[in-house]
């Protein structure tokens, strides 16, 4: 059985209606409602590499550079600000927005 050949030209380049599409929720952050976004493929791996970097003894400043990229990964809202103006944020606040964001993309185990 013979399969038919084709070839693509650049008119006829297929997309897939998933790529750009994010997986969203809502969650609390400061008493507030915000959208938050499950993580791609391409962001877990961005944290792993960040978090290899990391020695045992890491200053506050390496780790507090992987909460900053979890949550401008996973919150819209946020990812524009800067970091001065998210240290500016109660530090629990944003450990908890991390976490919700690592469980939402199953990175963390979820307490059943």
């Amino acid at each position: 059985m013979n399969t038919p050949k084709f070839t693509l030209t650049k008119d006829e380049k297929m997309t897939n209606r998933f790529m750009g599409s994010k997986v969203s929720k809502k969650t609390k952050f400061m008493n507030e409602d915000i959208d938050i976004h499950k993580l791609t493929v391409a962001q877990v791996l961005g944290i792993q590499e960040k978090a290899k970097e990391i020695t045992d003894e890491a200053n506050e400043k390496e780790n507090i550079g992987i909460l900053l990229y979890v949550i401008r990964a996973g919150t819209p809202e946020l990812k524009d600000l800067s970091d001065d103006e998210i240290c500016a944020l109660p530090m629990d606040e944003l450990t908890n927005l991390s976490n919700e964001i690592l469980k939402y993309s199953g990175l963390v185990n979820q307490k059943k």
